[in-house]
């Protein structure tokens, strides 16, 4: 587990010299009910409007906490006034841990599963930010609800 993290963070560490934007988000889960808070870093143009926006967030409440690892393939649209509209998904991974108070003695209290999300946002000219990422790994929350700021450059 440990040198997948590892990986991860030497396979994007190239970006993060050349990233566009570094933003934190932080908001809210359903199923199950979280508090969450995460970081991602947004690459310049792929080609087009298309951004790769690698990130990881944690959440935790009711005795569960989950990390996610996301790899997100986004696209970007003027909508008026300088906002921004913005969707895209791709593949992620949950590493969920029980509360002990929740695991049997000698059963495994962590699961680390993957899966699929989308995300969809609108993003002021200033950075601010408010977006919804839905679908998960198994275990992990299906709907989340977030509000943030992007630093750097949006293309």
């Amino acid at each position: 587990m440990a040198r997948a993290l590892v990986a991860l963070v030497v396979l994007f560490s190239a970006s993060v010299a050349s990233a566009q934007g570094v933003g934190f988000v932080a908001g809210g889960t359903i199923d199950p009910e979280q508090f969450y808070a995460g970081t991602f870093f947004e690459t310049p143009s792929i080609g087009g409007p298309l951004h790769i926006r690698p990130g990881i967030d944690g959440s935790w409440g009711q005795g569960v906490s989950i990390a996610a690892i996301n790899v997100d393939l986004i696209t970007r649209g003027q909508i008026g006034s300088g906002w921004q509209f913005y969707t895209g998904g791709g593949p992620t991974v949950s590493i969920l841990r029980l509360s002990d108070d929740f695991v049997a003695d000698g059963v495994s209290n962590t699961e680390v599963t993957g899966g699929f999300t989308a995300v969809f946002g609108f993003i002021h000219p200033k950075g601010f930010l408010v977006e919804i990422r839905y679908g998960s790994a198994a275990g992990g929350p299906s709907l989340k609800f977030g509000a943030g700021v992007q630093v750097g450059k949006r293309q």
